[in-house]
């Protein structure tokens, strides 16, 4: 979800707070139990007109206007680890199959941790091995006391409000290509349910260009394939009527040697002449 403020200070009771910004927040004096830090907000009552993240801090069981939170989405392929000022405890989020491994144990033991949680290690000689990360406990030579309070969130109202189809859509390639494994990092790489949703539009557009493109580029192909059959059939066509016109107008010659023209003169109509032999005419009797 989006969050309105980043630092807040709670009364004890967990009625009232106030806000720092973080260069306030680095201006306090530090000691070895406690923060001490000047006001320079106004301290608020926690009501139900407070953002989403400080209700949800308050009365996290009982929330029930979730209308004021601003959901955003990740899906989570790794788990996340973000160690607190504690000794030697982290908050984790995501599925996990934990191996622990300690000096004084001969074999190891397997944890499997849902959605999120609270790891803490007592013992410094063991270690925890998640798939992406590896949680070593530290010793400390100078013992300090911190005072973290880590409240049970109900999100159960707040992600009704993610419909069906956004929470199935992934949009973690960012987190994926990203190196960090801190809850500080999630504002960035998550999105908002309207970003989601453009994004889901932006998806089912490219891939409705897509399936056009596709169908463009077949009937393209299928036009140039056709074109050129029908170029080699008119040019068929063509060569064959070409040839049998070539045919039908060919000329026999013979050699002159078999074959002699010559010219008729007046001797050779003397000569047929002469040559005719005469024939009487028939009686009449």
């Amino acid at each position: 979800m989006d969050i309105t403020y980043n630092n807040i200070a709670v009364t004890k009771g967990y009625k009232k707070f106030t806000t720092y910004t973080d260069q306030q927040l680095n201006e306090c004096k530090e000691t070895s139990i406690y923060k001490i830090c000047n006001t320079p907000q106004p301290i608020q009552d926690n009501n139900e007109r407070q953002p989403c993240e400080v209700q949800n801090f308050y009365k996290a069981d009982t929330y029930a206007n979730p209308e004021l939170c601003t959901v955003k989405k990740i899906n989570l392929k790794r788990s996340i680890y973000q160690k607190l000022k504690r000794k030697n405890t982290w908050i984790h989020a995501g599925k996990e199959t934990l191996t622990v491994s300690c000096a004084n144990l001969i074999d190891s033991f397997i944890i499997q941790t849902n959605d999120a949680g609270v790891i803490a290690i007592n013992d410094i000689s063991c270690r925890v091995y998640a798939r992406d990360a590896v949680l070593t406990a530290t010793e400390e030579i100078q013992i300090t006391k911190y005072k973290d309070f880590t409240p049970v969130t109900n999100m159960n109202n707040i992600l009704e409000k993610i419909p069906e189809h956004i929470h199935k859509f992934e949009t973690d390639e960012k987190w994926e290509k990203g190196l960090a494994m801190q809850f500080t990092d999630l504002h960035d790489a998550s999105k908002s349910l309207d970003e989601v949703q453009q994004m889901i539009n932006q998806e089912l557009s490219r891939e409705q260009n897509q399936k056009h493109q596709f169908v463009h580029s077949n009937l393209l192909y299928v036009t140039i394939i056709l074109a050129v059959i029908s170029i080699i059939l008119i040019i068929a066509i063509y060569i064959m009527i070409k040839c049998k016109y070539i045919r039908s107008t060919e000329v026999m010659e013979f050699p002159g040697r078999i074959v002699r023209y010559r010219a008729p003169n007046r001797n050779d109509y003397i000569r047929n002449y002469e040559e005719t032999p005469f024939t009487p005419p028939p009686s009449l009797r």
